[in-house]
């Protein structure tokens, strides 16, 4: 539940099935963010596969938001555990990455898709070799001879 609250993310319904039903999809996320950077090249596993912030901006950007989180973090403590500090509420819930939701990267799947249907397109355009079915113009069954269109006009 907490980082429900650190990301804004509110749970409908708090029952305990719910409730452990996260919990067991944010673990399941936790192992597989190790063993996505236990790899040679992290940036290769599917996990990462629709982030397009993956650069050299991109990696600087979540270290810094790692450290402004350290330091929320500390100060939310000193806060409410420690009272070393006055009690405030500002700035709490400001992000300083870029979200990506469900519905961006269905659209990025769904584009993926599309400009794929495209190349294979274009290869098939390229593509030599003969072609399935009859050719465009011919006629329909067997031709017939010369000598059997007269009679069959006449």
């Amino acid at each position: 539940m907490l980082i429900c609250d650190y990301i804004g993310d509110y749970v409908q319904s708090s029952k305990l099935h719910n409730v452990q039903s996260r919990k067991e999809k944010i673990w399941e996320l936790v192992h597989q963010l190790v063993d996505a950077f236990e790899f040679a090249n992290p940036l290769e596993n599917l996990i990462f596969e629709f982030c397009n912030n993956i650069n050299d901006k991109g990696i600087d950007q979540l270290v810094a938001a790692y450290e402004i989180g350290i330091n929320r973090l500390q100060k939310i403590v000193n806060q409410e555990i420690l009272l070393t500090e006055n009690y405030t509420t500002v700035r709490r819930r400001e992000r300083n990455i870029t979200r990506v939701m469900l519905a961006d990267i269905a659209k990025m799947k769904k584009e993926r898709k599309l400009e794929e249907r495209e190349e294979r397109g274009k290869e098939k355009k390229n593509k030599r070799g003969r072609g399935r079915g009859r050719r465009r113009g011919s006629g329909r069954g067997r031709k017939r001879e010369s000598g059997d269109d007269e009679e069959a006009t006449t």
